[in-house]
């Protein structure tokens, strides 16, 4: 990967997490790639940032925790 790449490539992640930082509560609804079964990222409907699976899962298990007062899910 050649230098030119690489910092396009930072800049885009950059921008995303400037994107995930600014928004109030996440809804990670859009499947980004729903034919495939492996390494799934999803967007928020209201900021347009970007994760993966295991974000998504743990995001979601989080505000779950909060809204039960941190009692088990």
């Amino acid at each position: 990967m050649d230098k030119h790449t690489m910092d396009d490539l930072w800049l885009q992640v950059r921008k995303n997490h400037q994107k995930l930082d600014s928004c109030q509560r996440h809804d990670f609804s859009i499947d980004m790639n729903p034919e495939k079964p492996v390494g799934k990222k999803y967007q928020c409907t209201r900021c347009g940032g970007e994760v993966d699976l295991s974000a998504k899962h743990w995001y979601e298990k989080g505000l779950a925790h909060a809204e039960n007062n941190g009692k088990k899910c």
